[in-house]
């Protein structure tokens, strides 16, 4: 309902429209629930975590100011960051805190984020412990261009980072597996797609379903190197379709989109229903919003079959 109610909040209906109103551009197909022309208004929305005591944050947009957490009992299960066109932001649960506390040294609103996703949460034992409390891999992009980003001591990914210019990151579990797992720095299994802007793609430790499409995806017009046995680097050549959206799950779930329109996922049954109906009707699905430590997720579509910009999506 939060989602909701965020996504009218920025339409032309508002929080105070008629019940009638709202209700009418919502459906309900399988297990997911509809909301008509959702993406006019939404920029950017991603699955953050999972929560067990989560608290609804509001940022500037929300009210002028960043205003305190309040504990939210109905907000209890997955959380989620959204980015308006009109610049607004809205999230359900805590951010990762390592990015909350630089957020509040270097004196920057939650609300200039522009792009955000995170990963598993950072698991240590020992003084270790409690400074770490929770702490997440994230990527986060703000309005002025500048990048920030949580690693757990991730040497490669950090170097992908200064050395690519970033599209898309998807964090997925240390063992590239079941969820809500959390990474240690001694055992070096994070996994993780990172798209860039050039069209190239870095891996490492994604399910084999996903590291075969990566390795097969139009061979003759991309070269593929494997580094150290460890990770590998995708650059694309000619008129090879790059990757343009990337997700990992739980239980090795996850979705890409090509700039072709073509799509690769491994999804829960239910979610892979959802998307056969939507497809079937002819909706174009646009990216599918997972994350390691919750089945649910978010699905943007658009109902043209042909290639679009994401700011034409419709749910």
């Amino acid at each position: 309902s939060s989602l909701i109610g965020r996504c009218y909040m920025n339409s032309n209906y508002g929080m105070s429209g008629e019940v009638s109103q709202k209700t009418a551009m919502l459906k309900r197909v399988k297990a997911a629930t509809l909301i008509d022309k959702g993406g006019e208004w939404l920029k950017h929305c991603a699955i953050t975590g999972f929560d067990t005591a989560a608290t609804t944050n509001h940022g500037p947009g929300d009210g002028g100011g960043d205003r305190p957490a309040t504990t939210d009992p109905d907000a209890l299960g997955t959380t989620y960051f959204l980015k308006f066109d009109n610049g607004n932001t809205h999230h359900r649960g805590d951010l990762p805190s390592n990015l909350v506390a630089r957020l509040l040294r270097e004196k920057k609103e939650r609300g200039s984020i522009k792009y955000l996703s995170t990963g598993c949460s950072y698991n240590a034992t020992g003084r270790a412990a409690a400074s770490l409390r929770g702490h997440r891999c994230y990527y986060a992009e703000f309005d002025n261009g500048e990048c920030w980003w949580g690693t757990n001591k991730d040497d490669v990914l950090d170097k992908v980072f200064l050395e690519m210019d970033v599209h898309r990151v998807a964090f997925g579990s240390n063992s590239s597996g079941g969820g809500r797992q959390a990474i240690t720095a001694s055992e070096d299994r994070s996994s993780w797609v990172v798209l860039g802007k050039d069209g190239a793609v870095w891996w490492k430790n994604v399910p084999q379903g996903l590291h075969d499409a990566l390795i097969a995806q139009d061979a003759g017009m991309s070269a593929t190197t494997t580094v150290d046995a460890d990770y590998n680097i995708t650059t694309v050549q000619g008129s090879a379709a790059a990757l343009c959206e990337a997700s990992l799950g739980m239980g090795g779930t996850y979705f890409v989109r090509f700039l072709d329109g073509r799509v690769d996922y491994s999804l829960p049954n239910f979610v892979a229903d959802v998307f056969d109906k939507f497809e079937a009707d002819g909706k174009l699905i646009r990216d599918v919003a997972l994350h390691v430590d919750t089945y649910d997720c978010l699905i943007r579509y658009s109902r043209e079959s042909g290639y679009e910009s994401d700011s034409s999506d419709d749910g």
